[in-house]
């Protein structure tokens, strides 16, 4: 859509081009027809030898440019091409080889074109066999329309028949950072991964994808939820042997019921299925978060399928965040109506057209935005009249008052009104999925992370571009790589720092402290860390996987869901989050980031009691009865290092608990 240029001290051009998302990825560009001599003339002349005479499906005969053909440009092509630039990247280095450099065709290969180094953190290239994460979610998706189908039309012999099957899961809205892959031993007639022995493989290392049962309405269903949760339950494990039956040949590996979810699989994946609460309990809490998620899916899967670049940068978000080791606390759906409204509410810019710009946006709009003072509103399809925003609004500066009281990161989004009751105006609404995550301590950490971010791709880009190292030079193309990494400084900022064990970690290369980015030729091929990192999450933990033999079937069942350092990290936030903040990379969880809780005052200190007061110690003359008391973190510590015996292997003490004292009663 435009172009401009600036000079830098070197002499060196640095050109900055305005893409058409709605142009930018396509593939044939279309000419003058057959019989326009004098605009076929000048259309020949401009793109050389790539203009030719094509035939379409609508009849008609045109001069036409194919892009499908990098040979001899110097373009890096990934498997996604016209997602990541790609086709950009030709067309110009293309013109700039037939006009600019007719006579050293091959200075155009020398140059540099920024803006497509994230693309091996989400993608491999061509020439290997695994398909674009895009085609992996899509493939999943249509796993789950089957799956869909066969629970609805199933015989199962249940007492209620299933009304609707839902999904919130990430993988089919495209926000998946390392999508799933198909396996043998669940139910796929061949593995995403060829030459990978499916049947040496360990535990899946990603979740397993979610679905939500509702069953149909009955007078049946029981007024009081424990009878609720039984019926539910029972229901699951009714379902659970019709598919473990030789009827249901479709459904493999471990098929198991706990806590209310139903794990099993089908086409290849691994499923975990819930049931939508009946009965009373259809108007309650957990409908009623239930509801939100389903609605937040549909919105953000529109957003993904309506700009082309949402979805890569969703994924690269997210790549972002677990390096920083904001696992957990900070939420994947903020994370994705962060995005979104980068592109549905760009105002004054127009949508961003490739993921560099949209990524940038995201981290200025994360590290400056006053989540104090301001809420964000995402309304990608205008479900928000300017009442409904005003309402918000008034709502917002209610709850916030004089003690900056509400959710620190006050998020709105349509979902939040789909999960309320009909007709209710927008100001009773609130946010869905960060009314309690992330904390005050978590946000400000998160925004000047991004600000920092946002600086260093800024400062650095123009000067990488300079250099020619872009898409190379010394560093290898990956002067990037600082803003997915922590320092020793960032290591040092936590309290308390517990290392994991190595062998829990399966993908070392998504490292916060030294992850793998570089493009590696190897098998005769190039292996993006993408695609490395898809790899190593399909064999799994190396303690795990199982020994292949030849003529020797030792598949067996594999376990869903198997993650024990995300178990161990959510059961001390359990346990402890009164006193401790944690932080970690879920993605390679080789350290655990714990921050102590400052003693807040007024909340309900009380005289020492053994019995009363866990975790803390009596302070002064000792066991008084009026005692005063403070939180004892070698007590923490100690039970820490109990409950995570066999995971952790080295509890490293950067600065001990301030001893606050609380007030007397």
């Amino acid at each position: 859509a435009g172009v401009q240029a600036a000079v830098a001290s070197d002499g060196a051009v640095v050109l900055g081009i305005d893409l058409d998302v709605g142009v930018a990825s396509r593939l044939v560009d279309r000419g003058p027809p057959a019989d326009d001599l004098k605009a076929s003339e000048k259309f020949r002349r401009f793109w050389g030898q790539k203009a030719e005479l094509r035939r379409f499906k609508d009849g008609a005969i045109v001069h036409a440019v194919v892009w499908n053909d990098e040979e001899g440009l110097g373009v890096t092509a990934y498997r996604n091409d016209t997602m990541s630039c790609g086709i950009a990247e030709r067309i110009v280095r293309h013109i700039l080889r037939t006009h600019i450099f007719l006579n050293d065709p091959e200075k155009a290969k020398k140059i540099v074109f920024g803006g497509r180094e994230f693309c091996r953190l989400l993608d491999g290239t061509k020439g290997n066999q695994l398909p674009d994460a895009s085609s992996l979610q899509k493939s999943a998706i249509e796993a789950f329309d089957e799956l869909s189908n066969l629970l609805r039309n199933a015989d199962a012999g249940l007492p209620l028949q299933i009304d609707s099957v839902t999904t919130t899961s990430p993988v089919l809205r495209y926000s998946s950072l390392f999508p799933p892959i198909r396996r043998q031993r669940l139910g796929a007639e061949s593995t995403d991964l060829p030459g990978l022995d499916d049947r040496a493989t360990g535990p899946p290392a990603e979740d397993p994808i979610e679905i939500q049962l509702r069953f149909e309405n009955s007078v049946a269903w029981p007024d009081d939820p424990a009878a609720i949760d039984a019926a539910q339950c029972a229901l699951l494990l009714q379902l659970a042997d019709h598919l473990d039956g030789d009827e249901c040949r479709a459904f493999a590996g471990r098929c198991a019921v706990a806590d209310g979810r139903l794990r099993f699989g089908y086409g290849g994946y691994s499923w975990e299925a819930r049931v939508t609460p009946g009965g009373a309990a259809a108007d309650g809490p957990r409908a009623t978060a239930c509801a939100a998620r389903t609605g937040h899916h549909s919105v953000v899967k529109a957003v993904h399928t309506q700009y082309p670049a949402a979805q890569a940068t969703t994924r690269l978000a997210l790549r972002w965040a677990h390096a920083h080791m904001l696992s957990g606390v900070l939420p994947l759906e903020a994370v994705e109506l962060v995005v979104a409204k980068v592109f549905v509410d760009p105002f004054p810019l127009p949508p961003p057209s490739t993921v560099w710009s949209a990524f940038v946006r995201f981290l200025d709009l994360l590290g400056s935005h006053d989540w104090a003072r301001r809420p964000l509103i995402v309304d990608p399809q205008g479900h928000f009249s300017s009442r409904d925003v005003a309402g918000i609004k008034k709502r917002f500066v209610a709850e916030r008052g004089e003690n900056n009281a509400g959710a620190p990161m006050y998020i709105i989004s349509p979902s939040g009104r789909k999960a309320a009751a009909a007709g209710e105006a927008a100001e009773g609404l609130t946010p869905t999925f960060t009314q309690d995550r992330p904390e005050w301590v978590v946000l400000a950490r998160a925004s000047q992370l991004a600000h920092k971010s946002s600086a260093h791709l800024r400062s650095r880009s123009s000067d990488a571009l300079e250099r020619g190292t872009a898409a190379g030079g010394g560093d290898g193309g990956v002067w990037w790589r600082s803003v997915f990494c922590v320092g020793q400084a960032s290591l040092a900022s936590f309290d308390v720092l517990l290392r994991v064990d190595p062998g829990f970690i399966v993908d070392p290369g998504c490292s916060s402290t030294g992850g793998e980015f570089r493009t590696t030729e190897r098998d005769g091929g190039m292996q993006t860390p993408f695609h490395r990192s898809m790899v190593n999450r399909c064999r799994g933990p190396k303690a795990l996987r199982k020994r292949s033999y030849k003529n020797i079937d030792s598949g067996g069942c594999l376990e869903h869901g198997w993650r024990p350092v995300e178990s161990l990290v959510a059961l001390l936030r359990a346990r402890f989050g009164r006193h401790v903040v944690l932080f970690h990379n879920a993605l390679a969880p080789e350290v655990v980031g714990i921050l102590w809780r400052p003693p807040a005052s007024g909340d309900g200190s009380r005289a020492f009691s053994s019995r009363l007061s866990p975790y803390t110690r009596p302070l002064g003359d000792g066991g008084a009865a009026d005692s005063l008391v403070a939180t004892n973190a070698d007590d923490i510590l100690q039970e820490m290092k109990w409950l995570a015996r066999g995971v952790v292997v080295e509890v490293k003490v950067m600065r001990r608990m301030p001893a606050v004292v609380k007030d007397r009663e």
